[in-house]
């Protein structure tokens, strides 16, 4: 094989990692790739009053491991968990995306699509 092609190779396998989503294994995260700010709130699966909240800027992150009993009250890996999510607009709040659910140890990507915010699960 030539040093051309394993170098070609290479460059390859490191951009499909690098492009690869991947939420990392101690925590679950909150990924805004929209060009706004929102607010994502937790509605079930984390103690009353103390779950998760944040405000997120552009293309931001935020999480919480999935063993701290604030975020996860059951503390367990595939415990589901319901987040809500709004952007203000003026001095209204609009929800964006209404309960979402997601595993403990998984991931939710917020994205604008097509004219539309859309929130998706990963586990």
């Amino acid at each position: 094989m030539s040093s051309k092609l394993v170098i070609y190779a290479m460059v390859l396998l490191l951009a499909g990692l690098l492009l690869a989503p991947a939420a990392p294994a101690s925590a679950f995260c909150i990924y805004n790739q929209t060009g706004a700010q929102v607010t994502v709130v937790q509605e079930s699966g984390g103690r009353f009053s103390r779950g998760f909240k944040a405000k997120m800027g552009a293309e931001s992150k935020a999480c919480c491991n999935w063993k701290n009993k604030d975020c996860n009250k059951h503390g367990h890996k595939d415990s589901t968990l319901t987040f809500t999510v709004f952007k203000w607009v003026g001095a209204q709040e609009v929800e964006l995306c209404h309960k979402v659910r997601i595993k403990a140890g998984g991931w939710l990507d917020i994205d604008w699509v097509e004219g539309n915010y859309r929130c998706t699960a990963h586990y």
